[in-house]
């Protein structure tokens, strides 16, 4: 990518599901990248792992996705971007932080990459 796009260029990377050192690398070649936490932050039993690895990012760093209705979480009624919620409440555990804050937030970064208010 590096080769095609300019180092600021904004990057979104749908679905985050990857660890630390790839996390840092994609920030140090392109440190505007935003990535996406989806539903599959409630899919423990699928992806163990990703709560850890999205507690060591930067809330700046990360946008909500729901990617309904294609993730379908275990447990949960209906794959709708009502699932956003969940994500909120699951991340304002995870970051001891109001969910209110994160919506503040990650709605920032999403404004940043994609430039609307």
């Amino acid at each position: 990518m590096s080769d095609i796009l300019d180092r600021d260029h904004g990057v979104h990377w749908h679905c985050f599901s990857q660890d630390k050192r790839t996390y840092e690398n994609i920030k140090r070649c392109f440190p505007n990248t935003k990535f996406g936490i989806s539903p599959l932050l409630l899919m423990e039993d699928t992806y163990p792992q990703l709560r850890s690895q999205v507690c060591e990012m930067s809330l700046e760093d990360i946008i909500l996705e729901s990617d309904a209705p294609y993730l379908h979480p275990k447990n949960y009624e209906d794959s709708s971007p009502v699932l956003i919620r969940s994500i909120i409440q699951k991340l304002s555990i995870m970051f001891n932080i109001p969910g209110r804050e994160i919506a503040d937030i990650t709605t920032r970064n999403a404004q940043q990459l994609y430039q609307f208010e």
